[in-house]
C-alpha cells in the first residue's frame, strides 16, 4: 500500500481542510481526498435543503394567494411540515460539516484509496 500511495499525488490536509471550512457542507474536501461516496452525499444532503426550503417557500406563496379558507389552512400545515423537514436536514448537514472539520484538523480521514493525507496543517 505504500507503494501506491507514494506513486499517486499525495493530497494536503491543509487543502482538504479549507476547501470544507470555506466551501462548507457541499462535499468539496472530500471529492477532493477521492471519497466520492461522502462527498456525493454530503452534496446531495445539501441540495436537498435547498429543494425542500423552496417548496416550502412556493407552498406558503400559494398558501397566501388562496381564497379558500380550507385551502389556506392545508398549506400553511404542508408549508410548515416542509419548512420543519428543512430545517432538520440543514440542521443534518451543518453537524456532518462540523465533524469533517474536526476530522480534517485532527488529520483522520485517508484518501479514497486509504493513503493518508499529507500533513501540513
Amino acid at each position: 500500500n505504500t507503494t501506491v500511495c507514494t506513486a499517486n499525488a499525495p493530497k494536503s490536509q491543509l487543502t482538504a481542510f479549507l476547501l470544507s471550512f470555506f466551501v462548507m457542507p457541499t462535499g468539496a474536501a472530500n471529492f477532493y481526498i477521492g471519497q466520492n461516496g461522502l462527498g456525493g452525499a454530503q452534496l446531495a444532503l445539501f441540495l436537498l435543503t435547498f429543494i425542500i426550503s423552496y417548496v416550502s417557500c412556493c407552498i406558503k406563496m400559494c398558501a397566501k394567494g388562496s381564497s379558500n379558507e380550507g385551502g389556506k389552512a392545508i398549506l400553511g400545515i404542508l408549508s410548515c411540515g416542509t419548512g420543519l423537514i428543512s430545517l432538520l436536514i440543514g440542521l443534518t448537514s451543518l453537524a456532518w460539516w462540523i465533524a469533517d472539520l474536526v476530522i480534517f484538523a485532527r488529520n483522520q480521514r485517508t484518501t479514497g484509496n486509504g493513503c493518508p493525507l499529507t500533513s501540513d496543517l
